[in-house]
């Protein structure tokens, strides 16, 4: 299965991954506005937003449109929609059957004509500020956020959801001015995997885009955090049970072309699971050794161009642990271990045959391909063979960990 790749006169990019041997299509409308544009030029004029901005939108155009509330229009047709927010994109689908041609138009009109007045906005702040009351029970959302938003040097970030105190007070004005700088044609792609018909979709495309009005503003987004972090350590006070640390490396990748930073992320895979994993050596010493509750966990991404890993644990004894995790760091005392190398890569292209059974899973990581890498292509069988035990031994072992902040959760 491949993919196709327009380019409209309008800068809209729109992507195909056909597949007629599926009964449903997956139709994706992302605009390239996360929680994390905060800052931006517009006609040479600063804009500095508060954190929350881009789910705000989202809720609103969602739940305001000129066909009113979107989703319950589409679930009278019988077709699954929703939005999400995350760091780097605002995302909306609709997943239908019959209503492909429909369903499309709808969703574009739908999404670039809200409706905004104060007795909107106060009716739709009202759920989000209740959801982020929610997120401040939550000990893996505020440890979450603090490790993001120290990961972050020279740009200032809290969290997707924003703060009350903003909320509380949000503006038309800030709204109108973002929706307008970020909703438009040259700073979104549309994604479309499934059963369609791909001159008919063009069509509809087209000609829904050019019934709507843009501004032609010159738009410049301020990218300037540095391959630092803001900060070294950072507390988090909780109510909850047993504490929780975690410690965020942040690698200066932000350099390498799209195929060299997906590429470096498989390794990265690799190493985490070799290294961290609930086999590894290191996990065991530490469920042994009563260091932590139920041994390490890890993760890792990539925002802004820079990956990012994160290992972190359930654990009272935080400073042993923290320890125990830079000494490995800093005197890489990585184990590679071959033969679980090549399960991994045998695993991985096991997963991506696999894909070809749901268009979800074949469209989705194609979207974080584009988004978080700048990779316009699907994930191969090809790309994963050309991997070699060798280069990931090489580039692991020259990655500079001298740059990671450390989240403390503990109790009030």
């Amino acid at each position: 299965m491949n993919s196709e790749l327009f380019v409209l006169d309008n800068g809209l990019k729109v992507f195909f991954v056909n597949d007629n041997n599926k009964h449903t299509t997956y139709i994706n409308l992302i605009v390239k506005y996360g929680g994390i544009d905060n800052t931006f030029y517009k006609n040479k004029k600063k804009y500095k937003i508060n954190d929350g901005m881009a789910h705000f939108i989202e809720h609103l155009v969602l739940e305001s449109s000129c066909f009113g509330d979107l989703m319950e229009n589409f679930g009278k047709l019988g077709i699954a929609s929703n939005g999400l927010t995350g760091l780097e994109k605002t995302q909306f689908y609709i997943d239908t059957v019959d209503h492909i041609y429909d369903g499309l138009k709808v969703l574009i009109k739908g999404i670039h004509n809200p409706v905004i007045n104060q007795e909107i906005i106060d009716n739709i702040k009202k759920p989000i500020i209740e959801e982020k009351k929610r997120s401040l029970d939550n000990k893996f959302s505020n440890l979450y956020n603090e490790t993001f938003s120290n990961l972050i040097d020279n740009k200032t970030f809290k969290s997707v959801l924003g703060e009350i105190n903003y909320l509380n007070n949000i503006k038309e004005k800030d709204i109108l001015t973002c929706f307008k700088t970020f909703y438009r044609p040259e700073n979104e792609i549309i994604v479309i995997g499934g059963r369609f018909d791909k001159n008919k979709v063009l069509e509809v495309i087209k000609s829904t885009y050019d019934e709507l009005s843009f501004e032609n503003d010159i738009v410049k987004r301020i990218n300037n955090h540095k391959s630092t972090v803001k900060k070294k350590e950072a507390i988090v006070k909780t109510n909850t049970g047993t504490g929780r640390v975690a410690i965020a490396f942040k690698l200066d990748s932000v350099n390498l072309t799209p195929y060299e930073k997906l590429k470096l992320d498989s390794y990265i895979f690799c190493f985490l699971r070799s290294n961290f994993g609930i086999m590894s050596k290191l996990n065991k010493k530490m469920i042994e050794e009563k260091i932590t509750t139920d041994g390490i966990q890890y993760s890792n991404g990539i925002v802004e161009g820079y990956h990012y890993i994160i290992i972190e644990a359930n654990t009272d004894n935080q400073d042993i642990f923290i320890n125990n995790i830079l000494d490995y760091f800093k005197d890489k005392k990585f184990i590679f271990d071959k033969s679980l190398y090549e399960l991994d890569k045998k695993s991985a292209i096991i997963n991506l045959i696999s894909r070809k059974d749901s268009i979800y899973n074949m469209v989705d990581p194609f979207i974080e391909n584009i988004i978080s890498y700048g990779y316009e292509e699907l994930d191969t069988i090809d790309f994963i063979n050309k991997l070699s035990f060798k280069e990931f031994k090489d580039i692991i072992t020259k990655l500079n960990f001298s740059n990671y902040t450390i989240t403390k959760l503990i109790n009030k």
